[in-house]
């Protein structure tokens, strides 16, 4: 499968609950999420992706002013559920791609210092 790259416009908010952008339909691995510099989002915003069908949480990490890119992945377990790890105890947990079918990503920004300030993420799925 060959990589498409979607863009998607986000508002921060000064709120814990900030209001969501949705990503178009997605289809494949979520490969990365990029944050263009380009936009006004505060360095101690906080950037929330989660699936919108299942609000599984995909990612939740302050974002910066600067751009940055994140590479989301899930921890993998065993048939009986637990989890999967590299070393003794929960430290390393080994993980895989973040699988999408059908399905679009919730992108919130919250703990910006202002609401209302804008930015691009870009999404690449493959």
């Amino acid at each position: 499968m060959y990589v498409q790259r979607y863009s998607v416009a986000i508002t921060g908010s000064t709120a814990a609950a900030a209001t969501a952008a949705y990503s178009p339909v997605l289809n494949g691995r979520l490969l990365s999420v990029r944050y263009s510099s380009g936009g006004t989002i505060s360095s101690t915003a906080v950037l929330t992706l989660t699936n919108e069908g299942t609000d599984e949480a995909y990612y939740a990490k302050a974002i910066g002013s600067a751009g940055a890119s994140f590479r989301p992945r899930g921890a993998i377990c065993k048939t009986t559920g637990t989890g999967i790890y590299q070393t003794t105890g929960t430290a390393n947990p080994i993980v895989d791609y973040l699988e999408l079918a059908n399905e679009r990503l919730k992108c919130t920004v919250s703990k910006s210092t202002a609401s209302g300030l804008t930015g691009t993420l870009l999404i690449a799925v493959g």
